[in-house]
């Protein structure tokens, strides 16, 4: 139990892909487990994906369950919203810019990696959520 609730603290300061990687668990393999594609994984993690209807709760709990963190944690840090990339560097004069948040079944149809199979059953449950 103690031990669950540290993973759980650190999760607010290292963000879900850091904690897959502290819990041996690859990108490909978190986005093999969660159902969803490396790509949509990286979108989580950076809070590019908005919190609303349109995300689908059972989302949300199979990325929260495949890194031991709960369901309201791992809203709460996506709610956070937009952020750069975990460790980025940057060498411009000019300051960057983040990209806004998506709705979830956005990010899905602009997600080249997904098969057709795959967006289709994930906009499906966006449907239902």
């Amino acid at each position: 139990m103690r031990n669950e609730q540290e993973n759980r603290k650190r999760f607010s300061f290292s963000g879900i892909l850091s904690t897959a990687k502290e819990l041996g668990i690859s990108n490909f393999q978190l986005a093999d487990i969660t159902g969803l594609s490396v790509v949509l994984i990286a979108q989580f993690d950076r809070g590019l994906i908005k919190v609303n209807e349109k995300l689908p709760l059972d989302i949300v709990t199979r990325i929260g369950d495949a890194i031991n963190v709960g369901t309201e944690q791992l809203l709460d840090n996506l709610r956070l919203g937009p952020r750069f990339a975990r460790d980025s560097n940057f060498k411009a004069t000019d300051s960057p810019t983040l990209t806004e948040s998506q709705d979830f079944p956005e990010a899905v149809q602009q997600d080249p990696t997904l098969s057709p199979k795959r967006r289709e059953e994930l906009l499906a449950l966006s449907k239902g959520a």
